[in-house]
């Protein structure tokens, strides 16, 4: 009779670094799912400590990193408003979120200018570029996104349903017999206009003008990483996967190259060549996919995420000039 044999014990090292790597493992994705929560969810500005301050040091920007930030609302600053002939206006998304707008009115005007803020921006972040669109001879229209500036709202999308917004605000237009509407938008604003295109194909710009739109949800998060010098992945997979779980969209499949081949009004797409958050061959492939075929691309030498307006007010001029008067 063969002796029975034993069940082999797995040695204890092995179960060690089993358990150390199954701690890690949630440790990991706990953090993903509050950077997730925190990154997609704006506090009003009157909650930010009066001692907020960007950590300095490796460890810490490590630390914030994984933790999320606290995202607030830019404070809305009476004393910058616009010193041309304005309104306001506020108009409501489906689920009642009031937006809120300024309208920059001309009494006779060559055409009409809507205007999109990025991620954690405002419309007051936006204004020297109504100005600018005003002084060239347009009706300017600008708001703040939902969860942002003054408008309601708590959540952000990153665009994925803020195209709502575009449409709402060409709606508006186009029932104030506002005519050639176009659109400038900036970072996720520049995102959200190429999407929303797409989205809502009843919309017919004369031109688009898209500054420094990132392409993939994954990507700008990577972006984020680098910024702090830290390992992308699998930090930007695991918060685009709890931001699905937690927002209810897939942000996995959130890529603007996807919404732009229908586009078929004059583009033209801007980006700085020290762009930490959205690299060449992001803003390239949104860039490539466009379907008009009267598109332009313009690089900002030694300019970063930012406003090209205020960094390069002559060439954004020059540039700006030149595409609306082809």
């Amino acid at each position: 009779m063969k002796p029975e044999k034993k069940p082999r014990k797995i040695p204890a090292l092995v179960r060690w670094i089993g358990w150390v790597l199954l701690v890690q493992f949630i440790l990991i994705n706990v953090c993903a799912a509050i950077y997730a929560y925190r990154f997609t969810c704006f506090r009003e500005a009157s909650a930010r400590p009066a001692d907020d301050k960007a950590p300095s040091h490796f460890f810490a920007k490590t630390w914030h990193l994984f933790t999320g930030p606290a995202s607030y609302k830019v404070a809305f600053n009476p004393a910058d408003t616009p010193v041309v002939r304005h309104q306001s206006f506020t108009l409501h998304t489906s689920s009642g979120i009031p937006i809120e707008g300024w309208w920059l009115k001309q009494d006779s005007a060559k055409g009409t200018m809507l205007l999109f803020h990025g991620l954690a921006g405002s419309r007051q972040r936006c204004l020297a570029e109504a100005i600018a669109f005003y002084n060239m001879g347009y009706q300017v229209l600008l708001i703040d996104f939902r969860a942002h500036g003054e408008s309601g709202g708590a959540v952000t999308t990153y665009g994925a349903r803020e195209t709502e917004e575009v449409h709402l605000l060409y709606e508006y237009a186009r029932a104030q017999q506002l005519n050639n509407i176009s659109f400038w938008g900036i970072s996720m604003g520049a995102s959200t206009v190429l999407k929303a295109m797409h989205d809502y194909p009843d919309m017919q710009p004369k031109v688009i003008i898209a500054d420094a739109p990132f392409n993939r949800l994954q990507d700008h998060l990577k972006g984020r990483a680098r910024a702090v010098g830290f390992p992308e992945q699998p930090f930007a997979w695991l918060v685009t996967g709890w931001m699905s779980v937690e927002r209810g969209f897939n942000a996995f499949g959130y890529a603007t190259e996807n919404y732009t081949a229908a586009i078929k009004c004059p583009v033209l797409l801007q980006w700085g060549s020290l762009d930490a958050l959205v690299t060449e061959k992001e803003v390239r492939a949104v860039y490539e996919k466009i379907g008009s075929s009267r598109k332009k691309w313009m690089v900002y030498e030694n300019l970063g995420h930012t406003s090209f307006l205020r960094e390069d007010p002559a060439l954004w001029h020059r540039t700006i000039n030149d595409f609306l008067n082809q």
